[in-house]
C-alpha cells in the first residue's frame, strides 16, 4: 500500500511540473493533457517500475539457489543487464527530449533479445545437465513466458512509435493531428486531384508541342 501511494504522489509531481511549463498560447484541451505526464505513458513507466523490482527479486533468488556455477553466472548476468535496462528506460520516460523515444525502443529491443538469450540458455541447461527431452510440452511454460514477453516488447514500441501523446509529450510534434474519416477523405481526394492535374499537365504541354513540330513542317 505504501509503494502505491509512493508512485500515485510521484505522478502528481510530476504532472504538477509539467503543467507549469505548458505554454499560455496552448488552448487546445486534449494538447494541454497530452503535455502532462499521464494515460497510458503513466502506465508504461509503473510497469517498468514493476519489471525493476522483479528484476531484483530475481537476482536475489538466483543466488540464493544452488545451481550449476556457470548456468548461475549466466543467470544473474542476463538477470542484471535486464535490470540495468528496466533502470534505463523508468528514467528515460521521464527525460522529455525528442531522443529518449529513440532510446527506450532500443532499450526495449535489446531486452528481447536478451529475454530471447536467457530462454535459449534454459532451454539448453535442461536439455543438457537435467537431460530434459526437447519436446512442445516439456518447454511450452518456456514458450509462454518468451512469447508474452516479446509482445509485451512489441506493444510498447508500436505505442512509443505511434502514440499522439507520446509525440506531443516528447516534443516530436508540436500539435495534435485529429484523424478523422473526413480528414481522410479530403486527403485521398487531394492527392487523386493533384496526380489528375499532373497527368493533364503533361498531356497539355505534349499536345502544345507536337503542335509546334506540325507548324514547323508546314
Amino acid at each position: 500500500l505504501a509503494i502505491i501511494i509512493i508512485i500515485i504522489l510521484a505522478i502528481m509531481a510530476i504532472r504538477s511540473k509539467d503543467e507549469k511549463k505548458i505554454d499560455d498560447t496552448v488552448k487546445d484541451k486534449e494538447q494541454k493533457s497530452f503535455l502532462k505526464f499521464g494515460g497510458t505513458l503513466s502506465l508504461f513507466w509503473i510497469l517498468m517500475l514493476y519489471q525493476i523490482y522483479i528484476g531484483i527479486t530475481d537476482i536475489v533468488n538466483i543466488s540464493s539457489i544452488d545451481l550449476v556455477l556457470i548456468y548461475k553466472i549466466l543467470l544473474l548476468v542476463v538477470s542484471a543487464i535486464s535490470l540495468c535496462l528496466s533502470v534505463y528506460i523508468a528514467i528515460r520516460i521521464l527525460i522529455r527530449k525528442p531522443q529518449s523515444v529513440k532510446h527506450i525502443k532500443i532499450a526495449l529491443i535489446i531486452s528481447g533479445i536478451i529475454t530471447i538469450i536467457s530462454s535459449i540458455i534454459g532451454v539448453i541447461f535442461n536439455w543438457q545437465v537435467q537431460g530434459t527431452e526437447i519436446t512442445l510440452e516439456n518447454y511450452w511454460f518456456e514458450i509462454q513466458y518468451l512469447l508474452y514477453n516479446i509482445l509485451y516488447i512489441v506493444i510498447w514500441i508500436l505505442y512509443m512509435n505511434f502514440s499522439q501523446r507520446v509525440k506531443i509529450y516528447y516534443y516530436l510534434e508540436k500539435e495534435v493531428s485529429y484523424y478523422t474519416l473526413d480528414k481522410a477523405f479530403k486527403k485521398v481526394k487531394n492527392k487523386i486531384t493533384t496526380e489528375y492535374n499532373k497527368i493533364k499537365n503533361k498531356k497539355s504541354k505534349d499536345k502544345k508541342s507536337k503542335d509546334k513540330k506540325e507548324v514547323r513542317k508546314n
